[in-house]
């Protein structure tokens, strides 16, 4: 009796006008299964023919058209031509409607991104963006992106204008902008990585709580889904980290969702583990109460962002380049109508899969010659992983966690609260000035890559070469030491005796052409004034 109820409710399921993918998911109790598109997009009717069915495709969200670039591109100046074309398409079908990107480092116009801002000026100017973008959708989007990848790869503070002038009060301002602007819409933290359950991931459960401690509103996180084929984690892996953000009170969903091909063309059994890849990311959201719903970054490889961005990847979705739907459909949909008809575990022949527990050798010190290996940001290990593992120089092959490794530059972080950094960077200076004053112990507390302080010392410097110093700063860092040695230049110049730093008569002017070695160069050639250090 329960066998044929389970056949009966399986095979209805599985007729034309039910095994549609956002019908699919409905029925499994989610909220939606949807898509992004472009504007570009609309010309190809076949694809639009998937795009506008309803049943298939239930929620929308704009590709690239709402984004800071296209919607204010000069001061002030909002324009929405392009902007509305996505949204109204969705308003015309039916559809479910997510909105995109509000917060974000990329795709910002020059006048955001090369201003020259005090913390309040760029403030105002993120709370007028918002109030005006989303006062122009009020009550038309289920779901805004808030503020979007404002972590690393490396899981530290992305280095965005908005970092660099307001710290992380740019979290909860933007969220409460947001709030201001329409209090029926879900606000959301975008990001990609997440779903490894690595540092970024613990950044970005830190921003979570940075704008729930500020007093913020927030609703969601979306895991933007980025993924690889073979390398993308278990069912229970997904799940597990998933409720690490549900536990905080807030909706999660895969915004973005993509597997891709680390090589083309795919074999078949490739495309076979794309297809359980693609049905343990569906069925870990089935599996987690909170998790609203599914997006994939478009409908077909024909439109997919990767081979642009990842050359020699790609084939990342849910139907091929001619529009036919592929083993990844066919597993998504049995995902769903399994859940829909009450069986978590469908018998079909492409079923989800645990991957095994042995862990891949470590590779966080591979390296590769110009040209081999891994580029940077590509995948260099993991379990399951097949492809390469060294990366191309000056890459290093980073472990992130046991299923995901990835071409990075590793810089020694000294850790310290973001408040705290300011004194801990001023000693840091004073010391490389010759003042012995509290410096060994501030200068362990930077929390900033030498990486992020060259670019913080960067502002102050004259015209001159600040490689040399910063150099002296890895070399310092790799070693573990405490403390900057001051050096002697090469080149004319004073030593002062009492504070063992050098000065140039002709520093100011310009003429100098000196290479300084060492942390002198900080000394050397930084304003004096204390507020020249902010970064």
């Amino acid at each position: 009796m329960v066998k044929s109820a389970y056949l009966a409710g399986l095979l209805a399921a599985c007729t034309p006008a039910a095994a549609q993918l956002h019908n699919l998911a409905v029925s499994a109790g989610l909220k939606y299964f949807g898509s992004c598109l472009d504007n570009g997009h609309r010309s190809d009717a076949g694809y639009m023919n998937i795009i506008n069915n309803k049943a298939e495709v239930g929620q929308l969200v704009p590709e690239n058209g709402q984004k800071w670039a296209y919607v204010e591109p000069s001061r002030g100046t909002f324009t929405y031509t392009d902007a509305d074309v996505v949204p109204n398409i969705a308003a015309a079908n039916g559809q479910v409607l997510r909105c995109h990107t509000l917060t974000w480092h990329s795709q910002l116009p020059s006048w955001v991104e090369n201003g020259s801002w005090t913390k309040a000026q760029l403030q105002s100017v993120i709370e007028t963006h918002i109030a005006n973008v989303m006062g122009h959708y009020k009550g038309k989007c289920y779901a805004w992106d808030v503020v979007n990848e404002a972590a690393d790869d490396n899981g530290n503070w992305r280095d965005s204008v908005f970092y660099r002038v307001m710290g992380t009060d740019f979290l909860p301002i933007s969220f409460n902008a947001a709030k201001k602007a329409d209090a029926n819409t879900k606000l959301y933290y975008n990001d990609y990585n997440l779903e490894y359950n690595g540092a970024k991931t613990n950044r970005v459960y830190e921003a979570v709580t940075i704008v729930q401690n500020a007093g913020a509103p927030i609703d969601g996180v979306g895991f933007q889904g980025h993924l690889i084929v073979g390398s993308t984690p278990s069912r229970a892996n997904l799940a597990t980290v998933l409720r690490r953000f549900t536990a905080l009170g807030l909706e999660v969903a895969y915004t973005e969702l993509d597997i891709r091909h680390s090589s083309l063309p795919a074999s078949s059994s490739a495309l076979t583990t794309q297809a359980n890849d693609y049905a343990n990311v569906v069925g870990s959201c089935l599996d987690v109460a909170g998790c609203v719903g599914v997006t994939v970054w478009g409908m077909s490889d024909k439109y997919s962002w990767i081979p642009q961005t990842f050359s020699g990847q790609g084939d990342a979705l849910l139907y091929d380049s001619n529009l036919n739907k592929k083993a990844a459909w066919t597993s998504v949909s049995s995902v769903l109508a399994a859940a829909a008809t009450g069986n978590p575990n469908p018998g079909t022949t492409l079923t989800t899969s645990t991957r095994t527990t042995t862990t891949a050798p470590p590779a966080t010190t591979t390296t590769a010659a110009p040209g081999g290996g891994a580029a940077h940001w590509g995948q260099c290990g993991g379990i399951g992983w097949t492809g390469p593992t060294t990366c191309q120089s000056p890459w290093t092959c980073t472990k992130l966690n046991d299923w995901y490794y990835q071409c990075l530059i590793e810089m020694p972080v000294y850790t310290v609260p973001h408040t705290d950094r300011q004194p801990a960077f001023n000693a840091a200076l004073n010391h490389s000035r010759g003042s012995s004053t509290n410096s060994k112990g501030d200068l362990n507390k930077l929390d900033l890559h030498p990486k992020e302080m060259k670019k913080c010392l960067g502002k102050h410097i004259k015209g001159r070469d600040l490689k040399p110093a910063t150099d002296r700063l890895v070399a310092l860092g790799e070693k573990g030491k405490t403390s900057l040695e001051a050096e002697k230049p090469s080149g004319s110049g004073q030593k002062d005796e009492a504070s063992g730093t050098w000065s140039s008569p002709d520093m100011e002017s310009g003429s100098d052409n000196r290479q300084p070695r060492g942390s002198l160069a900080l000394a050397e050639f930084i304003k004096p004034d204390s507020s020249a250090t902010k970064c």
